[in-house]
Parts: C-alpha cells; sequence; structure tokens
C-alpha cells in the first residue's frame, strides 16, 4: 500500500523523492528489523495467539493514523509501527503453520507464499477503488485498518496448541536466540531465504532496464513481460503445491534452481525481444517455489522452536537492505548484463544447497487429500 501510493503521498504532503522513500521504506524497514525478533521471542512466553492480535491491531490504529497525518515524520512513525507489529503478527503466523503440519512444511510454505501474492494482487485494486470512491490513498488506508483490525479478530484460538513445549518449559528468550544463531543449518537456510529477493522486486528493476536499454522495448512491452513473469510465479506456485505433493522438495528445488540460471544466462545471450518476454516467464516459473522451500528448510533446522527460526530470519534483514545496493552498483560498474548475470546467485546457491541437502521426508497421506 505505502508504495503503491507513493506518488500521491509525495503530492498530498508536499515533499520530495527522498522523504517519500524514507518514509514508506526506510524508516519502517530499520524499525522492523530492530523491534521484531525481540517480540518474536517474548511471544514464546506471552503467547503467540495473544502476541499476533496485538500486532494486528498496532497495524490497524497505525494504519489509521497514516490515514490521518498531516505531515511526513508523522506517516512515517504510523507506518513504520505498522510495518513492525503486521510482520510480527505475520511471522508468528507463518511459525505457526509450521509447527500444525511439521511433515508438509513445504506444501504449507508454497501455499502461504501463493496468498501473499493474491494480496500483493489485491492490493493496486484497492488503491483504485479507492480512487474511484474519491477518497484517495487515505481512504485505503482506513480500509487497510479494517482489514487488519478484522484479521486481529480472526485468528484461531487454539492457534499455538501445537509447540512441542508448554510456555513453562520453553527456554528465556535470550537463550533461544543462542541456541538458534548456533545452528549452522538453520543460519544458511535463512540466508538462503533472505537471498530469496534478487528474484522478486530487484528482478523488476533490473529486467525492466535492461529490456528498455539493451532491448529497445518500448514502456508498454516492457510492462507486458513484466506481467507475464508475475502471472508465471503464481502459475509456479499453484503447480507446485500439486507436486510437492509427490515429489521430493529438494529434489523439486534443485531442478527449478537449474532452469532458472539457464534462463537466466538466456535471457542476457538471446537479443530476441520476444524471446525475453518468454524467458522472464520461464524464471517467474521457475523462481516462485524457492523462497518457500528454503524457508521450509530453516524451520526444519530448528523444528522444536519456530518462533526462534522467524527471529532469525528477521535479524538477516540487513541482507536484504544490502542486495539491491550491490546488484545496482554492479549495473553501474559493469552494465545491465553483468546485473541481472548476478540475480542468478540466488538460483546456483540454492541448487548447491539443495544438491547438498538431505532428502525431505515424503508427504503424507493427509496431504494428497
Amino acid at each position: 500500500m505505502p508504495t503503491l501510493a507513493a506518488a500521491d503521498i509525495r503530492a498530498g504532503l508536499g515533499v520530495g523523492h527522498g522523504t517519500v522513500a524514507a518514509v514508506v521504506l526506510s524508516v519502517p524497514l530499520l524499525l522492523s528489523w530492530l523491534v521484531e525478533p525481540p517480540l518474536l521471542l517474548a511471544a514464546t512466553r506471552v503467547g503467540r495467539r495473544r502476541m499476533a492480535a496485538a500486532g494486528f491491531a498496532v497495524m490497524a490504529l497505525g494504519a489509521l493514523g497514516a490515514a490521518a497525518a498531516g505531515s511526513s515524520w508523522q506517516l512515517a512513525l504510523c507506518l513504520a509501527c505498522s510495518a513492525a507489529a503486521g510482520g510480527v503478527a505475520l511471522a508468528l503466523l507463518e511459525a505457526a503453520i509450521m509447527d500444525a503440519a511439521p511433515a508438509e512444511r513445504e506444501l504449507w510454505a508454497t501455499r502461504w507464499t501463493l496468498g501473499g501474492t493474491l494480496g500483493d494482487l489485491a492490493a493496486p485494486g484497492l488503491l483504485a477503488l479507492a480512487a474511484c470512491l474519491g477518497v484517495g490513498w487515505r481512504g485505503a488506508f482506513v480500509a487497510a485498518a479494517a482489514l487488519a483490525a478484522g484479521a486481529a479478530c480472526a485468528l484461531p484460538r487454539r492457534m499455538g496448541e501445537h509447540h512441542p513445549h508448554a510456555v513453562a518449559e520453553r527456554p528465556p528468550p535470550a537463550a533461544a536466540l543462542r541456541r538458534a544463531l548456533g545452528t549452522r543449518r538453520l543460519l544458511v537456510w535463512c540466508a538462503a531465504a533472505a537471498l530469496c529477493d534478487l528474484l522478486d522486486e530487484i528482478l523488476v528493476v533490473i529486467a525492466v532496464s535492461f529490456l528498455r536499454e539493451a532491448r529497445a522495448m518500448d514502456a508498454a512491452g516492457a510492462a507486458l513481460a513484466m506481467a507475464v513473469a508475475a502471472t508465471a510465479g503464481a502459475l509456479g506456485l499453484l503447480v507446485a503445491e500439486r507436486l510437492l505433493r509427490r515429489i521430493a522438495p529438494l529434489r523439486y528445488l534443485a531442478a527449478n534452481c537449474a532452469v532458472c540460471a539457464a534462463a537466466l544466462g538466456a535471457f542476457v545471450c538471446w537479443p530476441s525481444p520476444a524471446a525475453a518476454v518468454v524467458l522472464l516467464g520461464m524464471i517467474g516459473f521457475t523462481a516462485a517455489c524457492m523462497w518457500p522451500i528454503a524457508t521450509a528448510q530453516a524451520y526444519r533446522a530448528l523444528p522444536d522452536d519456530s518462533t526462534a527460526v522467524a527471529a532469525v530470519g528477521g535479524l538477516l534483514a540487513p541482507l536484504t537492505f544490502a542486495l539491491p545496493v550491490a546488484v545496482a552498483a554492479a549495473a553501474d560498474a559493469w552494465g545491465l548484463a553483468t546485473a541481472v548475470l548476478l540475480l542468478a546467485a540466488q538460483p546456483l546457491v540454492l541448487l548447491a544447497l539443495s544438491l547438498g541437502g538431505r532428502r525431505a521426508r515424503p508427504v503424507s497421506p493427509a496431504a494428497r487429500r
């Protein structure tokens, strides 16, 4: 919502591009990095459902504050609180899902990702509806607040029942964090999941620039190419949701990584604009399963403390901040083609991890039904 409405926010508040970037991106990301890990660890004592409900409630209040903000600093504060609180709530829901279906973590992580994709597709529609109704971005934030409040009320009452230890038996947050940070496999797969940002928004920015400059494609053609990639990504999640019931997750990940890396190389080398669109579709399709499978492996690395896994993932947020800067610097220094090839680090690293990892356990008959 904030990123999509950035232009209208800038016009409404009369601020510059740099201020808008700080308001909608930098400040919320920084606060989330500082706040989310300790709150997630505290949830093991407070209770997942209680903490998640509080997170969605604060998210709703932050969205209401954003709708009423009269200055950039007020908007930045409200968006930062809303983003951090929503991040905590969603991370706890993700952890609860991983605990509820430990034998089908990859399957449910894929479904979770598909839900997020549908939400991303719904956000522009919400803004468009607000514009048609004449309420603008402020009205859209009011609607977002209502949705967050509804989420707080809709949390399942038995959300934490699958946690393997009673509250009294769980280690203190500091001890849980030390244990998690000492688990090498967890750190490796959390870093791999963070690396999956390369073929997300970063791919969009670099690929559009490459299509415009190196393939002489106009704005409409580049937009169409990225729409194909996004659609193929959603299709890839749907296909993965089916195939992960029958194929070992790491084997499926390895196959997709190999095809994705080859498609990225062909995207740079093949001069045809039409081929570039097809290849972007292949990249979107094969990259779709990478984050959910990598995330599931992280939860498998510490199966008895999913909340600590989510906290470690939050601690690695600086890696996701550094990735776009590194790729942009490579584009400036060595050209867009090199920057596109650098994106292949994601499938190649995951390919190496999937080939070196142990085969995941087969999916239970319950998931097949």
